[in-house]
């Protein structure tokens, strides 16, 4: 499968990259849902996706964003 026309700006397409989220560095917040490893986080007052660092995370823990890569938000607990 190839192609034949390209999706460009002025047509309305918008891609977000691979540094979506990356203004979450460092950022600190909580777990709404236990991470095993995917769950949900509050971070700033958003409900985001996030993955643990590859621990077991029950909900109410405080996290830090460790790593951003895309969509990926990863997250360790900082208690």
């Amino acid at each position: 499968l190839v192609l034949q026309v390209s999706e460009t700006v002025d047509q309305g397409y918008v891609s977000k990259g691979l540094h979506v989220h990356s203004e979450l560095m460092g950022a600190s917040g909580q777990t709404i849902t236990a991470l095993r490893p995917v769950g949900t986080v509050d971070i700033d007052g958003k409900r985001l996706d996030a993955i643990s660092d590859g621990s077991y995370l029950p909900a109410g823990t405080k996290v830090k964003v460790i790593e951003t890569q895309g969509f990926q938000i990863v997250v360790t607990t900082t208690e």
